[in-house]
């Protein structure tokens, strides 16, 4: 009988949590590919849920039949028994419907992160590394990891990768130290991945793309001098939009929205004006240095908010609110179901 009631629930949060926790590791920015297809995680957790639902659905009916057995004769079946049974022939049914419709929509229209590609293996480095000037290095790494898609001089390739002439320290430090770069296909989305490179190795290489042909330095954001009402006023208004107002990313259409909370504040500012992928880039008369340092100070202090209402449950949104709010309904309505029982019992 508690297995009609509770086993479809059980069974959709299974999926929901265990599914959330599968793609944070697989796609999410500080996880790793484990090498399986989420579709097929997907797949089997839908599957596994659907299987304890119909369990559920299977022993509320079995309940319900065994008093209903007790002959024509007898009085009518009451107690919490008889009521929780019923309980659980309604609400088992409506959670099965609820996980064959999320894990078939996800399956149908993708997990968010069904386009990501393998992090890359490894680089090319030289074998002399330590004898070489950090110009030198630069341009050997350069030639064996960069060449394929920007071309031996940085003019870019076509339908492969961009020029790189122009694009200065900025752009290069950006990429490489979020890992966006190198790609493992020149059709991948950029992503936040471990650096394959050493501090030796990244400066090096941002030193040598700055060469081709000048372009702006590396920002030195100042977030200390920035306001908070304003930051939270521009980040709202130019930001939110796709990375949610607490940073912590979403979804648009054909591309991910990364969250910021391991962007620092060097990252956020020249991510900002080089606009990475398809976010757009926000010159300095769109967005002063003045409002960046305050929009950067934003995304810091909201990397560990302040939950003055209580529990944060992961600061993304309606979704855990919503799980929330169906387990209270769950325990409130099999609460009423057995004082219900009660009372038709005496």
């Amino acid at each position: 009988m508690w297995i009609g009631v509770w086993g479809a629930p059980v069974a959709w949060a299974f999926s929901h949590v265990v599914g959330w926790g599968v793609t944070e590791a697989d796609c999410g920015p500080t996880g790793k590919q484990w090498g399986i297809s989420l579709h097929a995680w997907v797949a089997v957790l839908t599957t596994v849920a659907a299987l304890l639902a119909a369990i559920g659905i299977a022993a509320s009916v079995l309940a319900y039949r065994a008093i209903k057995g007790t002959g024509q004769d007898d009085p009518p079946p009451a107690g919490s028994t008889w009521l929780m049974s019923i309980c659980g022939m309604v609400i088992s049914p409506v959670m099965l419907m609820l996980i064959l419709l999320t894990g078939s929509g996800v399956l149908l229209l993708g997990t968010g992160c069904a386009s990501a590609q393998p992090v890359p293996s490894g680089i090319v480095r030289p074998d002399n590394e330590q004898a070489l000037s950090d110009q030198q290095l630069g341009g050997q790494l350069f030639a064996g990891n960069c060449t394929p898609c920007h071309g031996i001089a940085g003019d870019g390739i076509r339908d492969r990768g961009p020029s790189l002439r122009g694009v200065g320290a900025r752009t290069a430090d950006f990429y490489l130290t979020t890992g966006y770069m190198p790609l493992s296909s020149p059709s991948e989305q950029p992503w936040r991945h471990r650096v394959l490179f050493t501090r030796r190795e990244l400066r090096a290489l941002v030193k040598y793309v700055a060469s081709l042909g000048g372009g702006p330095p590396i920002p030195r954001p100042a977030p200390q001098n920035g306001r908070l009402p304003e930051g939270l006023r521009l980040f709202t208004q130019h930001c939110a939009g796709c990375h949610q107002v607490v940073g912590e990313g979403g979804y648009v259409t054909n591309a991910r929205v990364p969250r910021l909370k391991q962007a620092t504040p060097t990252q956020i500012a020249e991510a900002v004006r080089i606009g990475p992928y398809l976010m757009p880039r926000f010159s300095k008369t769109a967005i002063s240095d003045r409002q960046l340092n305050s929009i950067i100070a934003y995304i810091q202090a909201s990397k560990k908010p302040e939950d003055r209402g209580g529990w944060g449950i992961g600061h993304i949104g309606p979704v855990p609110e919503g799980l929330v709010s169906w387990f209270i309904a769950l325990v409130l309505l099999v609460g009423l179901c057995s004082l219900i029982g009660e009372r038709l019992r005496t």
